[in-house]
């Protein structure tokens, strides 16, 4: 999307209702990410680390999985060693 535009929601109903100000929400990720207590000072890498493997559930066959609303929803999931610390 184009900075002033509306993005889609990916919730149905609950949808922009003006422009987004998308230097505001990068500023707002800036500040959210900045954490002392983290082992670098920065919630950045593990953000980026949950991103790789949320894109990497993607099936090309179904069109199912993938970083658009991931999540992990079963305990399964958060219980692989793969995913520690997402």
């Amino acid at each position: 999307w184009k900075t002033g535009t509306s993005a889609p929601s990916p919730f149905g109903a609950a949808t922009a209702t003006g422009p987004v100000d998308y230097d505001a929400v990068r500023q707002e990720l800036k500040l959210l990410m900045d954490n002392p207590s983290w082992d670098d000072g920065s919630l950045a890498p593990i953000l980026i680390r949950l991103a790789w493997h949320s894109s990497g559930t993607y099936d090309k066959e179904t069109g199912t999985g993938g970083s658009n609303g991931a999540g992990m929803r079963y305990a399964t999931e958060a219980a692989d060693p793969e995913n520690a610390g997402l």
